[in-house]
């Protein structure tokens, strides 16, 4: 369940990232100003990062070495 959620989120945030490019490269951004959308575009990629992250199933996911 939480792979197909973060699949849903990694698609609407996939799906507003041109929204936000254009926004920051408007001369007056819609909300905030530039440094805000600057800050909303670089949450917006951790956020993308973390959604791929989660919808890898957990058994292809690299053990941890535990040797000391």
């Amino acid at each position: 369940m939480r792979q197909w959620a973060a699949l849903v989120n990694l698609g609407l945030m996939l799906l507003f990232l041109p929204l936000h490019v254009l926004d920051l490269l408007k001369e007056r951004p819609v909300v905030g100003s530039k440094p805000t959308a600057v800050g909303r575009l670089i949450a917006q990629f951790v956020l993308i990062a973390l959604a791929a992250d989660l919808t890898r199933p957990w058994s292809t996911k690299l053990p941890r070495d535990k040797t000391p």
